[in-house]
Formats: C-alpha cells, structure tokens, sequence
C-alpha cells in the first residue's frame, strides 16, 4: 500500500506553521546591544545571500535593519531595506554618530583574511560594536517560503510526475523543511551513488559517453569509476580555470586505460551558439548528462535540446540552487522529450553538517531516465 504524499502536502500546506530551526548565540549578544547600548543593526553585503539573510533576520529573528551597507551597490533596495555604499553610509554616520551591531551577508567573510581585514577595519572605523558573520544561520529563506506558498497547486500537481515512493518521500520531505523553518529530515542515500541510480534501478550502458558538468576536482569521476560503470567516454567540464588544473592532476593519477578516454573541457556553457551543447557536441552520441551547476542547470538544458531528442540521455540535475527549479527543470525536460521517468533523491551536505546531525537543502538531484533504461522493479510503479 502506497503513502498518499500528494494527501500529506496538501495537509501540510493547509496546517503548516513556520517554527524557527536552532539559533545563533552571538544573536543574543546583538539584542542585548541594542536594548542596553541603543546599537543600531545594519547588514553589510548586498550580493546573492543578502535576499535571504535580511528576509530571515527581518522576520524571523525580528531585527529591525536599517540600511544595507555594500562596497559596490548594484541594487536600490532589497526586502524593502534601502542599499547604500560605504561613502554613502560614512556620510550618514557623520551626521548620525551611531553605535551599530552589523550583521554580514557574505559566506566567505571569516574565511578569506583580505577581505575579512578590509570590512572588519571599515566598519570597525565606522562605529560597529560588534560584527556577526549571519549567513549559515539562514538555512530557512522566507523568500522560498513565499514562493512555495504562492504556487502551492503547482507544487501539488508536481508531485504526481514523479515515479516512485522513495521520489515522492523526498519530494514532501524537502518542501516540508522549507515550510516548517526546520533542515531536511528525510531518507539520504549515500554520497558515492550521487548522480547514478544503481545497477539494479536503471541500464546503464558499456559504452555510456557522459557530460559530467560541474566536474569539480574529479570527485564524482572517482565515484563513477569506483562503483564499477563502464564507459566509452567522459567529458569532465569545469570552467574554473584553477579548479580545472587541480581536476587535470588528479584525472593524472588513474591508469592509461582510464584516463585516456576521459576529456577535459575548462570552459562554461549556456544558451549562446559558441558554448551550447547542441553544438559543441554534435558529432557526439550522448548518453548520461550530470549537472550541478549552480543555478545555471535550466539555461543548459535548453542548450541541450537537439542532444536530449536525438540520443535520449539520463539527466542528473541539481534542483535546489533556485526556488522554481523544481517546477520548471521537470518542465523543461518534458517539453523537450517525451517518455521519460522522473525519481528524486537526496544526498548528504558537507560533512560537518553530516556529523552535527542534520542536512542542510541542499543536493538534491532529479533523475529524468528514459523509459527504455528503467528496470522493472521501478516499472511497476510507473
């Protein structure tokens, strides 16, 4: 007897109250700096994190920010919160001479000594009384959780795409994080089966001719080879260009046989003639395809089409960098190609979140497999 998880999300969606998920100690200290010093709270960085961090700290946490402070401001406002540059807020603190606690938005601050030098020494020279690093608190982005609520039929008809209970499992499990404020709790599946449902689930070929996008340092190459697929070619395309000579040295280390059918590609793809794929490979028959491409997964696969129609790969993709990709990505592949499946699975986060003991939203791949390539013990369930 199958679980009704269409049932439980509507359920879900209907009853759903959003409790925030753990805390940050030093976010005690910032309201206390403001309650006894009168300390003002301003975010500093106004690049891809800044959305989701004011919006959790705004009405989650429920601090009142005033101004978003950023070297180089391309945006007028955001959530509502006017942007400003440094000059701009030296200005303002001339005329205001203002305690500030200042809450930052960028991942790497704290990790990179230059930069985390250069905005310490401003805002420090500014006023600021404390400075919080704000962002791995923000696992819940409340801009996500509009979304979801916005197109929650969407999201209720979706889930009837997907083929099989452990998909659907995950599917529920992974909006119910979002809508409840808590990480994913879930079923995972190990870290060496990411990208590949096994042997048993799906045919894989002798002669599969893989685009491994987002190929890293070689990592998922290595889990390809060590789970024992064969292959008549490997495409490893990373535009890093650093990241690319670090992925060139350890290709280096397999066997001749192995490596001499793998081919390095050090450049990025997209919509444009010269880096799609319908042309780069043309001339190639295309089984598998993997991407984990940092939201960039929707504008290759339409630079795709041609490949996708002509040679029927399976498609890994990532379908957590972007709130819709779980809408549109299934969309897309359908509207290009007919008869395929569709399973989701979910894989652990970094590793110290794995030993913490919760899994952030994150890696999270949908398989679209061709019917052709799915074993039966899925059948049955299609």
């Amino acid at each position: 007897m199958h679980t009704d998880y269409k049932f439980r999300l509507k359920e879900l969606f209907d009853s759903c109250r959003f409790e925030k998920y753990g805390y940050v100690s030093e976010f005690f200290i910032a309201r206390a700096l403001g309650k006894f010093y009168g300390c003002k709270y301003i975010v500093y960085g106004a690049g891809k994190n800044a959305r989701a961090v004011v919006n959790y700290l705004v009405r989650t946490e429920g601090f009142p920010v005033e101004y978003i402070v950023d070297s180089n401001p391309q945006k007028g406002e955001i959530e509502g919160i006017r942007v400003i540059s440094r000059e701009e807020f030296s200005e303002l603190n001339r005329e205001r001479k203002e305690k500030w606690c200042v809450l930052v938005s960028i991942s790497k601050y704290r990790t990179h000594g230059k930069m985390t030098y250069d905005i310490d020494s401003y805002l420090y020279s500014e006023g600021a009384v404390k400075i919080i690093k704000a962002t791995s608190q923000c696992c819940t982005k409340m801009d996500w959780y509009d979304y979801f609520f916005e197109n929650k039929q969407k999201f209720l008809d979706k889930i009837d795409l997907l083929a099989d209970d452990t998909s659907k499992e995950t599917y529920f499990e992974f909006i119910r994080a979002y809508l409840e404020g808590h990480s994913y709790k879930g079923r995972t599946f190990p870290e060496e089966e990411k990208y590949f449902l096994t042997k048993e689930d799906i045919e894989h070929y002798e002669d599969e001719q893989w685009i491994n996008f987002g190929a890293y340092t070689g990592d998922t190459i290595y889990h390809f080879i060590n789970q024992g697929f064969a292959y008549k070619k490997i495409y490893a395309v990373e535009g890093d260009t650093e990241i690319a000579q670090e992925l060139m040295e350890n290709l280096s280390l397999l066997p001749a046989e192995l490596k001499n059918n793998i081919q390095i590609i050090n450049q990025y793809f997209g919509g444009i003639p010269y880096c799609s794929l319908d042309h780069y490979f043309a001339d190639d028959k295309i089984t598998y395809i993997n991407m984990d491409i940092e939201g960039a997964e929707e504008e290759v696969l339409k630079s795709a089409q041609n490949i996708i129609k002509k040679n029927r790969p399976v498609l890994a993709v990532c379908v957590y960098h972007k709130k819709d990709d779980l809408l549109v990505i299934p969309d897309l592949i359908r509207q290009i190609v007919s008869g395929y499946s569709f399973f989701l699975r979910k894989y652990p986060s970094c590793i110290g979140n794995y030993f913490d003991g919760y899994f952030e939203l994150n890696e999270l791949v949908l398989y679209a497999v061709p019917n052709e390539r799915v074993k039966c013990h899925l059948e049955e369930q299609l």
